[in-house]
């Protein structure tokens, strides 16, 4: 079953968060705990640790893109699985 992976908490104050750099992408298989981002703050520059395994089959935000706590930044699934559903509530 297709999941979003959304932004973590990444420090004490969460303003001005972006994906600085994607080092995965869409067709990638990933597993919990792979690096599949570098995430940006206002004082530091981090890595995205993957929590869910599967292929990334849509990366939803683009490098650069200010996010929020909890905004999903890609779907991660099976290949040919359907994401639609997830796709309409991101």
């Amino acid at each position: 079953m297709a999941e979003k992976l959304t932004m973590p908490k990444v420090g004490m104050l969460e303003a001005d968060i972006s994906i600085s750099k994607w080092l995965k992408a869409e067709g990638d298989v990933i597993n919990i705990g792979d690096t599949v981002a570098d995430i940006e703050t206002e004082k530091t520059v981090t890595q995205l640790e993957a929590y869910v395994s599967g292929t990334i089959l849509k990366i939803i935000v683009e490098e650069g893109d200010p996010v929020a706590i909890g905004t999903a930044l890609a779907i991660v699934g099976k290949p040919g699985e359907d994401i639609s559903a997830l796709l309409e509530s991101v």
